[in-house]
């Protein structure tokens, strides 16, 4: 995905038209992923005669298939998070102690906040908020997840999803610091 074989992977879990920019969600921006996602559409490994999941050895064989390297940690996402969520209790049922997450709402909020020429992307220019200093935001870390620009990172553990953002969303301007912060590095937050 990125050049590291040891790195995170990024597992896209929506149909491939969706994959391929062809078809999108009515509440995404633009149509398209992120760069370096691999396509694991989680509808094919759903049965037709029951809507269930297909069996345990069929899942592992689809995912090794789709290029899904079962030791190196993922991070999931689709439209807005349910066919992600499918995909990861699929791999979570697997047995495997792999390092999953799901980016919750997915390519939907990715369409409206990444930069026009970053939208297949995995890094961007970020600021710190309370310096103003550059760094570089690096999306391929799976617990970038739990973090948003408008909200703290997520301390309990537990990731909270972001609402849906509306069709006429604008980043906001940088909020000043409380005087009581100080933050003296260059690294993010």
């Amino acid at each position: 995905m990125t050049g590291r074989k040891n790195g995170p992977q990024i597992a896209d879990a929506r149909q491939p038209d969706y994959y391929h920019g062809k078809a999108k969600h009515k509440d995404a921006k633009d149509a398209g992923r992120i760069l370096g996602a691999l396509n694991v559409p989680v509808e094919e490994v759903i049965r037709s005669d029951t809507g269930g999941f297909k069996i345990l050895p069929d899942v592992k064989a689809w995912l090794t298939n789709k290029g899904v390297t079962m030791e190196r940690p993922t991070v999931l996402y689709s439209d807005s998070g349910m066919h992600a969520s499918g995909l990861y209790f699929l791999i979570s049922q697997t047995g495997t102690k792999q390092n999953v997450k799901v980016y919750h709402n997915g390519w939907i909020e990715w369409s409206y906040k990444a930069p026009e020429q970053l939208k297949e992307r995995t890094i961007m220019p970020a600021y710190h908020q309370c310096n103003n200093e550059e760094y570089v935001l690096d999306l391929t870390i799976p617990d970038w997840c739990n973090m948003s620009p408008s909200s703290p990172p997520q301390t309990d553990g537990i990731p909270k999803p972001l609402p849906i953002l509306p069709p006429d969303y604008k980043i906001p301007p940088k909020r000043p610091c409380p005087s009581t912060t100080q933050i003296t590095t260059s690294e993010p937050p």
